[in-house]
């Protein structure tokens, strides 16, 4: 692929010299822009001769962000061959978080070639103009020291007569309408616009204001594409296409991820950031009066893989009718008086139909396989229908209990959504999650955790979920607006009917294998600091308790005091005398204890990223006189602010521990647990 070795590139509108242009009647151009490191989800994008990522792509900003964005640009560049990029105000975060602190020199990140040397896999245009295939493309991204509103560009190097501008911000009242106020644009690029004629104009930055304007005759097509999560018909308005003198013929803004923030004050509804929007295809056609441009947005490989399949149906259709006939015919006339003849095309006929429809057969099930992967209710496993479950330290009836004498339970934890980066599981007798499945608990991300819990019951004997302060978010924002009734909420029953693939325990007792396991997670309309329990229902003699908060003192010791952790649980654990507990929430306490003698073992596991080796200490063991067996914390995600403050690294949130092991073996005097990390 060309790269910045071989593009022929100037400053602001300096010659070029040395470089032989291929001239093309056609230039196909592949806009992509506001991945915000969520690359590797936009699909298999098609190819076409020249890239251009118009900035944002990555959240923070982090070296980790862009190393794995080049890496990503490296798998893909066999498919163009040229690729351009230039940077969004997310890409510079991080930067300008360690020059606020003084850890890095104001020079080194006012540097040109700053954002170009983490980015080799690609051209980076910083106020450059680079010349390839006969284009003449202009871009200028974001610098250091600016916020999210100001890149810091002035726009007045635009070479005139420039085929192409690249930019990160909106030109002032196009595709900037974002809250009923013009938002992220300037009236410098709009008049620099008026001024170079460029033919395309390619940028992002606003989300919600995703769309394309194609000039038709004296006016424009198209407008705004975007949509509010999830799928509301209601579009955000543009201001009108532009005005009829303005000079572009293609502008296109194509933030591909969504706005959360945005979506959630239209719908009421949280949903994690993902790719909601296309690649942008424009291609450039040369005539006799130069370049000339048009946009479409590219067609997912899943598409034309549909699409293809049904004509590869419908052909089998048409074949299956033509050798109907054939078989017809060969049965009678010209072969008639030669019934030899006449059987044998016969059988052959039939047999090439049998071989045909055995193929739409086979496509049938196929597709029907595909989809049927949506749902994975077919797989079969215990669940509340057959566990018994009682309130309290009821009594429980009419199950008969398997004895074993070993039992294993996997511990998952806090996974924020991220449930699909956990790796390959290992397999276990129970599972047990113990609250925070999502990030914002949207119903998008309630249903995607339980289809993923249907792809790996068939691993696990028995399921359990408690719900934590996540995964009530956004029930509480709609209780707090009057959208939803507090009865609603408040049913016990709530959290069971989001989450089929499990039993939710909400203060309730569950008996299976011979083990007692008690659990209870967060309820509506309380913060992240009180999930509304006392814990004076833990029965005594139970042998499992799962919570989501932490006791005091064990495993709470966040930023030098105490945090996400209860008084009154520490004192039920006293009370009953649990040989287990399973909790999370606090993520940087992420350990265990293991009881040895009249001791413990273990301690906290995490580390903040990326892998400093300084922990995050505990306040030391609990006393010889805690009654459990196993203490786990196995808040799996990390903690992207306390990790940031620490490291001065912003990273995205992501997986870094791994499910516990815990094993139970029965012993003459009862349940004996240890942990382990598989």
């Amino acid at each position: 692929m060309s790269n910045a070795s071989n593009v022929s590139v100037s400053k602001g509108s300096k010659e070029r010299s040395g470089l032989k242009v291929r001239l093309l009647d056609t230039v196909t151009i592949l806009h992509v822009s506001d991945t915000h490191s969520l690359h590797r989800s936009t699909g298999d994008l098609p190819s076409a001769d020249i890239f251009i990522h118009s900035g944002d792509v990555a959240k923070v900003g982090s070296d980790g962000e862009l190393g794995d964005f080049n890496d990503w640009l490296g798998t893909i560049k066999h498919k163009y061959q040229h690729m351009f990029v230039i940077a969004g105000n997310h890409d510079f975060w991080d930067t300008n978080w360690r020059l606020n602190r003084g850890w890095m020199s104001v020079n080194v990140a006012s540097d040109p070639s700053y954002f170009q040397k983490k980015i080799s896999n690609a051209k980076v245009l910083n106020h450059e103009l680079a010349e390839v295939m006969g284009l003449k493309i202009w871009g200028a991204g974001w610098q250091a020291r600016r916020g999210d509103f100001q890149p810091g560009n002035n726009y007045q190097d635009i070479p005139a007569g420039v085929d192409v501008v690249v930019t990160h911000e909106a030109p002032f009242d196009i595709f900037d309408h974002a809250g009923g106020a013009h938002w992220g644009s300037s009236h410098e690029l709009r008049g620099a616009i008026y001024r170079a004629k460029p033919k395309v104009h390619l940028f992002g930055h606003v989300h919600e204001q995703r769309g394309h304007w194609d000039r038709v005759g004296n006016g424009f097509q198209g407008g705004v594409e975007y949509r509010p999560n999830p799928h509301v018909n209601q579009v955000f308005r543009p201001n009108g296409p532009p005005p009829s003198d303005y000079p572009v013929e293609v502008e296109s803004n194509n933030a591909m991820a969504n706005q959360p923030t945005v979506d959630h004050s239209w719908t009421g509804i949280w949903a994690p950031q993902h790719i909601v929007g296309r690649a942008r295809l424009i291609t450039a056609n040369r005539g006799a009066d130069g370049w000339h441009f048009h946009s479409s947005a590219s067609l997912p490989k899943v598409a034309s893989q549909r699409l293809h399949l049904h004509l590869h149906i419908l052909s089998i259709w048409l074949l299956g009718h033509l050798l109907r006939f054939m078989v017809a015919w060969a049965s009678g006339w010209p072969f008639r008086a030669d019934p030899d003849i006449s059987f044998a095309l016969a059988a052959s006929a039939l047999m090439a139909m049998a071989r045909l429809a055995a193929s739409a057969a086979i496509l049938c099930l196929v597709t029907a396989s595909n989809v049927s992967n949506v749902s994975h209710s077919n797989i079969s496993m215990s669940n509340a229908s057959n566990v018994s479950v009682s309130k309290g330290s009821k009594e429980r009836s009419g199950l008969k209990v398997r004895l074993l004498d070993t039992v294993t339970i996997l511990h998952v934890s806090d996974t924020h959504s991220l449930h699909r980066s956990t790796g390959d599981l290992p397999s276990a007798d129970i599972f047990i999650h113990s609250g925070d499945v999502a990030k914002v608990g949207s119903d998008g991300e309630l249903g995607d955790f339980n289809d993923w819990l249907g792809t790996i019951k068939h691993k696990y004997q028995h399921m359990f979920v408690i719900a934590g302060n996540h995964d009530f978010w956004d029930t509480n924002w709609r209780l707090n607006r009057g959208w939803m009734s507090v009865n609603v909420a408040s049913d016990p029953s709530y959290f069971q009917k989001k989450i089929s693939n499990a039993k939710v325990l909400n203060h309730e007792l569950a008996e299976v294998m011979g083990l007692k396991i008690w659990g209870a997670g967060w309820q509506a309309r309380r913060g992240d600091f009180q999930p509304g329990n006392n814990y004076q229902d833990i029965p005594a003699g139970v042998d499992v308790v799962v919570t989501h908060e932490a006791p005091f003192d064990i495993f709470d010791h966040a930023g030098g005091a105490h945090w996400g952790s209860s008084h009154e649980l520490r004192g039920a654990i006293y009370r009953a005398k649990p040989k287990v507990h399973l909790f999370g929430h606090v993520h940087e306490q992420r350990g265990h204890w293991d009881r040895v003698g009249n001791g413990f073992q273990g301690g906290v596991e995490y580390r903040p990223n990326p892998h400093v080796n300084q922990v995050f200490r505990p306040n030391g063991p609990p006393p010889s006189d805690y009654p459990v067996e196993v203490e786990s914390n196995n808040a799996m995600a990390n903690q992207p602010t306390v990790d940031h403050s620490w490291t001065g690294i912003w990273a995205p949130q992501h997986i870094v521990g791994r499910a516990r092991l815990i094993t139970a073996n029965r012993g003459a005097d009862g349940w004996h647990f240890h942990s382990s990390v598989p």
